[in-house]
């Protein structure tokens, strides 16, 4: 069997050889043959695109992805993004011939968007706690996404999306992300002041000066500095209770805060750069790609330079610099006379 496409000889009715209407012909046939493929199984999937979507959805996985994104069109599928993969898309053509407007139903169409999603009356108590609502228009809920594939993200916008498509007219969907569990981000290094005033018959004035750092393995407390007059009572004072368990102490203490930056971003902080003389570099905390932003309140003081093989670089004039952008500051490394290989440094926040 020969089928006709672009690249097979030309089959002309010999009536129409040499009429006006051979060119017709040939037009109509180039047509014909660009949009559908000679395979017959694609031709066959094409037409009958539903019976396989029911009874044969493997078959409509191996065929064209367009195929499938035109039948979903056609249909007036709520959504297509070209994220979703060709199962996903043969799911969405069976789930959708079925689709009636439910909350369930609606609820059954989110795993091919790669989320999962609960569908909730207006009324719901906690979606009004995070997304207040006023309950004044027909056909108003809530979409609560309980579950992303953050690779093939679904946004809130797109959530919106589906659920007015697939409702009927007039529908009004409010969506917002419930997420239960820990979601794993990068952490880099915050520092923070906070004041607490300790009140007390025998404690004419005390202020305790808070200070933490959060890093990626944990909090640090740093431990409080706490003044009284002359007259406060130093009994008085030591049995004070403060916030956190932080110790009281008559007098100052040294609240500087030692860390550590990298001349690289994450992928490349277990190896050196090159420093060149007299350079200014980028820092970044361990494990993020954005250049370190700092408090321009705070000084900044070079302790040492160390190789990826935690060998101490000569410093000699190398030091710290803030430079300010869009009002905030970078922490800058500027390098001395003599060209290194540095990995890391570390310094003193104070």
């Amino acid at each position: 069997m020969i089928y006709l496409d672009d690249k097979t000889d030309t089959i002309l009715p010999y009536g129409l050889k040499g009429t006006p209407f051979e060119v017709v012909f040939k037009a109509l046939q180039s047509s014909a043959a660009s949009v559908w493929a000679v395979d017959p199984s694609v031709y066959r999937a094409g037409i009958a695109w539903m019976y396989y979507a029911v009874t044969a959805p493997d078959v409509l996985v191996n065929v064209s992805r367009d195929l499938l994104s035109a039948a979903l069109v056609s249909e007036a599928a709520p959504l297509v993004k070209d994220t979703q993969t060709a199962a996903d898309l043969v799911g969405l053509l069976a789930a959708w011939r079925e689709y009636r407007p439910t909350y369930e139903n609606m609820e059954g169409l989110f795993p091919f968007y790669s989320a999962k999603a609960e569908v909730l009356p207006i009324t719901d108590p906690e979606s009004q706690e995070v997304l207040p609502v006023t309950p004044d228009v027909f056909l108003q809920f809530y979409i609560k996404i309980t579950e992303v594939d953050w690779a093939r993200p679904l946004t809130t916008a797109e959530a919106v999306q589906i659920g007015v498509n697939a409702s009927p007219i007039g529908g009004h969907a409010y969506a917002y992300y419930g997420l239960d569990g820990e979601i794993s981000v990068p952490a880099s290094d915050a520092y923070g002041d906070a004041v607490l005033q300790i009140v007390g018959d025998d404690l004419c004035l005390a202020l305790a000066h808070d200070y933490g750092v959060m890093t990626d393995s944990g909090d640090e407390d740093l431990r409080s500095v706490v003044w009284g007059n002359d007259e406060a009572d130093p009994q008085a004072l030591a049995a004070a209770e403060l916030e956190g368990g932080a110790v009281p102490v008559y007098g100052e203490i040294d609240m500087a805060v030692d860390a550590v930056a990298y001349l690289r971003a994450s992928a490349y902080q277990h190896l050196n750069k090159s420093v060149t003389a007299n350079s200014t570099n980028y820092l970044y905390d361990a494990g993020a790609d954005a250049s370190l932003y700092v408090d321009g309140d705070k000084t900044y003081a070079l302790l040492g330079a160390y190789t990826n093989g935690d060998v101490s670089v000569d410093i000699a004039g190398a030091s710290l610099t803030l430079v300010s952008s869009g009002g905030q500051y970078g922490l800058r490394l500027v390098w001395g006379s003599t060209a290194a290989q540095v990995c890391y440094i570390k310094y003193r926040i104070s």
